[in-house]
């Protein structure tokens, strides 16, 4: 007996003793979402049967937290830009140091923490492919001082 046939041989005992009966998302198509494909690369189908089990490897746990992060930081840079165009139209710098003070630190302590998980996930990512470019912190904070400066910041 070949390796295909024993297989697909303890496949249809276990159908027919009912062990696949009632199990999470039966009679459910498959959620194949593009996330699972880039975060997993070629092995997504099988990630994702993981994660739906919640048996997510700590990478791919890693990998979604990334991504949150980042969206978080893309906020808060957004929230700056728009906080310096407001400041700039008021021309009053002064009074809004302190609000643009804490966009910036708000905006390190993100980024920061983003740069730390993307460095962990590219440790523990199974391949290149898996891995998430790093931020580089200090040019993105050159870069808020750079639009405030921009804008008309003394």
């Amino acid at each position: 007996m070949g390796y295909e046939q024993l297989v697909e041989s303890q496949l249809q005992d276990a159908i027919a003793r009912g062990l696949f009966t009632g199990l999470p998302g039966e009679g459910k198509p498959l959620d194949l979402d593009e996330s699972s494909r880039l975060l997993a690369g070629d092995n997504w189908l099988g990630h994702k049967i993981l994660r739906d089990n919640e048996l997510l490897p700590e990478w791919l746990g890693i990998a979604r937290e990334v991504e949150d992060l980042q969206a978080r930081v893309d906020a808060l840079d957004a929230r700056h830009a728009e906080l310096v165009a407001l400041v700039a139209a008021s021309g009053d710098w002064d009074m809004a140091a302190p609000a643009l003070a804490r966009a910036v630190s708000q905006f390190e302590i993100a980024a920061r923490q983003l740069r730390a998980r993307q460095d962990e996930l590219n440790v523990k990512a199974p391949g290149r492919r898996s891995e998430r470019p790093a931020i580089w912190v200090e040019f993105h904070l050159q870069r808020l001082e750079a639009r405030a400066v921009a804008a008309g910041r003394p």
